[in-house]
């Protein structure tokens, strides 16, 4: 389905300490993720080796089905990568 915009929020934890990143990271989630209807998709990433925080547009309009198929896979794939970083940073 070639009609969502992707978000993708590369959120800076290099001064994050360790016990406090999974608290943090929920936070800005639940701070900035928005409520609407299904015509946006969210990814929330961690970045570790910076402290700054970006966010990147990705309009579906502009890519090729192609090309959408493989960042709608990536972004799964990211999303992924950022629960299992999340748990695994909280344990320690």
């Amino acid at each position: 389905m070639k009609d969502k915009i992707v978000l993708v929020y590369y959120i800076g934890v290099k001064k994050i300490e360790k016990q406090y990143l999974n608290d943090f990271l929920t936070q800005v989630r639940n701070s900035i993720a928005h409520d609407r209807d299904d015509s946006v998709d969210e990814f929330f990433i961690p970045t570790f080796e910076t402290d700054e925080t970006r966010i990147e547009c990705i309009n579906p309009v502009l890519l090729s089905e192609e090309k959408y198929a493989e960042v709608e896979k990536t972004l799964a794939e990211m999303r992924e990568k950022m629960e299992k970083v999340i748990e695994n940073y909280s344990k320690k």
